[in-house]
């Protein structure tokens, strides 16, 4: 009978499956940086109305439309996880196509708000649709295989924040002025 020697250090990570997972969510997190950094800017600046009341309206809808994650494991049983995987990414490009249509060309609060209601879906469900993945692919190893997954959309949200602070909208909204430097001696 044969036995399985431990694996140690990291060489349990460095498994085929591990790296689409990991790309898509570094993926996941550069999209979800770009869209959170000028959502709320895009739809109030650009939707012709007051941002006291827009954005509010606009994070809500997010909100309450991404509860429909709740759903993501019985989808992925019954469509399958690869299917599940594009129609979030679909959805999620149609949410910022949107956004930025409502962003640049000025088009309807209907638009940017349709934007939320897909954002939010696609959203959570794409958290969801990690750690099912994460799972399958670790399923020897859950926790560290999930904290994996989660260190590369972090790195992902970095990355995408760090690439959206360089753009013309992210330097033009309006930041707090620090203080003017002290002249006491």
């Amino acid at each position: 009978m044969a036995t399985s020697r431990p694996v140690s250090g990291l060489a349990w990570l460095a498994r085929r499956p591990a790296l689409p997972l990991c790309t898509t969510a570094f993926s996941y997190g550069l999209v979800g940086a770009v869209y959170w950094a000028f959502a709320a800017e895009a739809v109030s600046d650009h939707a012709g109305t007051s941002s006291a009341v827009t954005a509010p309206l606009f994070w809500t809808l997010i909100g309450l439309a991404g509860t429909v994650g709740v759903l993501t494991g019985p989808v992925i049983d019954r469509f399958g996880l690869r299917r599940v995987h594009r129609g979030l990414f679909a959805g999620l490009a149609a949410a910022a196509a949107l956004l930025t249509a409502t962003h640049f060309s000025g088009i309807s609060l209907p638009a940017a708000l349709l934007s939320a209601l897909l954002y939010g879906p696609c959203f959570m469900a794409g958290s969801g649709l990690l750690a099912v993945w994460s799972y399958r692919v670790f399923p020897d190893r859950p926790t560290p295989g999930f904290t994996a997954t989660v260190l590369a959309l972090g790195l992902g949200t970095i990355t995408g924040r760090r690439c959206s602070a360089g753009s013309p909208t992210a330097r033009a909204s309006p930041r707090p002025s620090p203080p003017p430097p002290s002249r006491r001696r």
